[in-house]
């Protein structure tokens, strides 16, 4: 079996280098972290999209119900969501 391996600070990630696309196209995994945006600078100060070209790799932004998350396809097509949850916004349904 191939495996590509990544590591970041005290966690390594190993991804096995063949897929069944049925199952990784429907497949996210959620992360919550402290930083986005330090995850990003490693994503991009790495160059990850440039070392697999065809994969997800969103900026950090921050959604309306608070949630700071960038997007990241491992080469596999498993889509990550890595976000920090960022203060509460109070919404009431009538903003709605």
């Amino acid at each position: 079996m191939k495996l590509r391996s990544f590591k970041s600070a005290h966690f390594d990630f190993y991804f096995r280098l063949s897929t069944l696309k049925k199952h990784a196209g429907n497949f996210m995994m959620s992360m919550a972290v402290e930083d986005a945006d330090a995850w990003w600078k490693h994503i991009t100060d790495i160059d990850l999209p440039g070392k697999y070209p065809g994969i997800v790799a969103k900026p950090p932004t921050t959604q309306p119900w608070g949630l700071r998350v960038l997007y990241l396809s491992d080469p596999t097509g498993v889509l990550w969501h890595i976000g920090r949850q960022t203060p509460r916004i109070n919404i009431s349904f009538e903003d709605w």
